[in-house]
């Protein structure tokens, strides 16, 4: 069971039940309390009552003695007797002798000498009228005198009458003939009171007070009988018991309602007390739920020196060990996971430099290809149920030529590709190596030379595939020689047989190698030139205009001709991002640039067509002024075929759209050699060429 439902329980609910029952037991006890604080109410008022009418009856004898005996017959005596409305003279027979006034009345008693006896004088009813009777003699006669009473006289003693809204009081006489009654019409009538009829029936005659409960017209009542006994009248005060119910419920209700507000604000102060218990309870959990050993926070409470007080300077005390124990904890975890991860790192590297001393220890670093090693401890292992045997050897020609002019990654990037297509077309079928620099081997179990044959060829079409597509890259020539051992051989010697073939077909294809490549690099030029639309053509045009006119010899204007096409030749290994950029090149870019000279200089010298004129691309980009790149010479140190290139390659770059710039016009361009005339420049080249272009249309 939670607290919180333990502390409700004890806090509301059981203070709750006790005071709901202590209410409900008062109730009872207090309505009880009142219903017989009622009946004694109702008993005393017809006590009192009665004794009143008593003497009030006693006195209106004495006022009608008086009357009778007195010789007066003034209005004023009559008005002793206020109450009494006239008076019957009935005999013995209870005939009726005179009828009248009481001034009739007391002559006939008079002239006929009646004596009466006030002692023993009754109230009975008489024609639905409550009436004194006073017994009389006259000689041998006798009868009585009634005496008729005004209602008024009831009214009037009982106006004060205080038994609630419905109660009431009426009189019978010792018959239980009503003599007077709220309701008229009850007067005569005889009373329909079970408890008076029990007491007439019993003939209960006595001082002493009756109640009980009846029940009349619905509805149950509660009545106190007192029988006046001087004259035999019955008195009976009546209350509706519904009525003494409501008067003791209201009245018990009150202590209902009083201890339900003190149910109420038990329950309200309880709730304020149990909450100032709980939320702080509460409010530690919810910091403890939230609260991890990694943010754990010390509380703010208001300490009130109570048990909660305590709780939460426990929890904070223990809040600060666990941090302190926590920080420890992680910096020696840390400690230990940075040994750990530097353990990891360690051994990951020393398993992968292993892994990797194991794969170089086989294979070529380069390309993957199994190595040379790898490639004959395969052919130690080959037996008699691998025969037929094939080995084809396969060398990579021109790859110092495309080392020189394109670069060592160009050359590499050719081995790669070489080994590409070997793997393409061997597959599983057999083992390639590379045995070293341009040379490869492949070892081919269960393959006659047919079948041999027929992988050459699929090879050479791949490799004439690539070279149809080569988007700048350096063309693949390969010479390959292959021997087949038909059955047990020395293996060694199949080699030697298939690296003598691959030579003979090197010797056949290195002319034809060459021109490929010299082809190769014209194209690529060609492919450049694209990019400025004809600029190596209309160079080369202005530069013969101009080399005529200075009257160049012909080596020297052979020179030129041939510097004029191919004196970009080093921007074939320039990246294409700068060479086509559209704005202004960076100061690296610039650099790298700056390197075609260079790059153009090594691809001239290594073919044999280009290596005369490799000086002159070398030397294409100097400056008359000396601020030229990549050697800086100045004025005649520069060859004159690349002084007349400088001037028509600078025209036709400013006069034609290019990347970086928007063209001139031709007198535009003028200007600016003219401007650039001495510095950039040759003086006399310049002026030659700006009378020459000026006669051109």
């Amino acid at each position: 069971m939670k607290l919180k439902t333990k502390l409700y329980i004890g806090i509301l609910v059981i203070p709750t039940l006790f005071l709901i029952f202590f209410s409900l037991l008062s109730y009872y006890k207090v309505s009880e309390y009142i219903l017989k604080e009622n009946e004694d109410k109702v008993e005393n008022f017809a006590t009192l009552q009665g004794d009143n009418i008593n003497i009030f009856l006693k006195g209106e004898i004495k006022d009608i003695s008086y009357y009778i005996n007195s010789d007066s017959n003034e209005k004023d005596d009559i008005k002793i007797l206020k109450y009494i409305g006239y008076a019957i003279v009935l005999d013995e027979s209870k005939g009726t002798i005179l009828k009248g006034r009481l001034e009739d009345i007391k002559n006939f008693i008079k002239i006929n000498k009646l004596s009466l006896d006030y002692e023993n004088c009754l109230v009975k009813s008489f024609d639905k009228y409550p009436c004194i009777s006073i017994a009389y003699k006259s000689g041998n006669t006798s009868g009585e005198i009634l005496f008729a009473i005004n209602n008024i006289f009831f009214e009037q003693l009982l106006k004060k009458l205080n038994l609630g809204k419905s109660g009431y009081v009426y009189a019978t006489d010792k018959n239980g003939i009503i003599l007077y009654h709220p309701d008229k019409n009850r007067i005569g009538t005889f009373t329909q009171n079970n408890v008076l009829i029990d007491i007439l029936n019993k003939n209960n005659i006595g001082d002493k007070i009756y109640t009980g409960y009846f029940y009349y017209e619905g509805k149950d009542k509660f009545c106190a009988i007192k029988f006046l006994k001087d004259f035999s009248v019955y008195y009976v005060a009546v209350q509706n018991v519904e009525e003494i119910k409501r008067n003791a419920y209201k009245s018990a209700s009150y202590i209902i309602l009083f201890g339900f507000i003190i149910i109420f604000t038990a329950s309200v102060f309880g709730r304020i007390i149990l909450n100032s218990i709980i939320n702080p309870i509460r409010s530690l959990i919810n910091e403890i739920n939230k609260s991890d050993i990694k943010n754990m926070k010390l509380l703010i409470y208001k300490d009130n020196g109570d048990e909660i007080s305590k709780l939460y300077e426990a929890y904070n005390d223990m809040t600060l060990r666990l941090t302190d124990s926590y920080s420890e904890l992680e910096a020696l975890y840390e400690e230990i996971y940075a040994q750990d991860q530097e353990l990891q790192t360690q051994f990951e590297e020393l398993k992968e430099s292993e892994e990797r001393l194991e794969f170089l220890s086989l294979h070529d670093y380069l390309t993957g290809l199994y190595n040379n090693a790898y490639f004959y401890k395969e052919i130690e292992k080959c037996t008699k149920d691998d025969y037929p045997i094939s080995i084809i050897m396969a060398d990579l020609n021109g790859l110092k030529i495309i080392n020189d002019t394109l670069g060592h990654e160009a050359g590499d990037k050719a081995i790669v590709k070489s080994s590409e297509i070997f793997n393409q077309v061997i597959k599983n079928k057999g083992i390639v190596a590379r045995l070293g620099g341009d040379e490869f081997a492949v070892l081919l179990k269960l393959t006659d030379a047919k079948e041999a044959d027929i992988l050459i060829n699929r090879m050479r079409e791949k490799i004439y595939e690539y070279n149809a597509n080569l988007n700048g890259n350096a063309p693949l020539s390969i010479s390959f020689g292959f021997a087949t051992a038909a059955y047990e051989k020395n293996l060694l010697e199949v080699l030697r047989m298939a690296d003598d073939e691959m030579y003979r077909d090197k010797l056949l294809n290195t002319k034809s190698s060459k021109s490929n490549m010299m082809d190769m690099i014209l194209e690529t030029l060609r492919e450049k030139d694209f990019i400025t639309k004809g600029h190596t053509d209309r160079v080369k045009e202005l530069c013969g205009i101009v080399g005529r006119k200075l009257y160049l010899n012909p080596k020297q204007m052979n020179n030129l001709l041939l510097l004029s096409e191919v004196h970009d030749l080093g921007k074939i290994g320039i990246p294409d991002s700068i060479l086509i950029k559209p704005g202004k090149l960076d100061d690296d870019e610039w650099e790298i640039m700056k390197k075609h000279s260079e790059k153009g200089y090594r691809i001239a010298l290594a073919i044999p067509e280009l290596a005369n004129i490799a000086e002159l691309i070398l030397r294409h980009h100097e400056r008359w002024d000396g601020r030229g790149y990549p050697l800086g010479l100045k004025s005649d140190d520069i060859p004159i075929e690349c002084r007349i290139l400088s001037v028509v390659d600078s025209y036709d770059a400013m006069t034609n759209t290019r990347p970086y710039n928007k063209p001139k016009t031709k007198e535009e361009a003028i200007n600016e050699i003219k401007r650039c005339s001495g510095t950039q420049f040759d003086p006399m080249i310049a002026e030659i060429f700006i009378d020459i272009i000026s006669n051109i249309d």
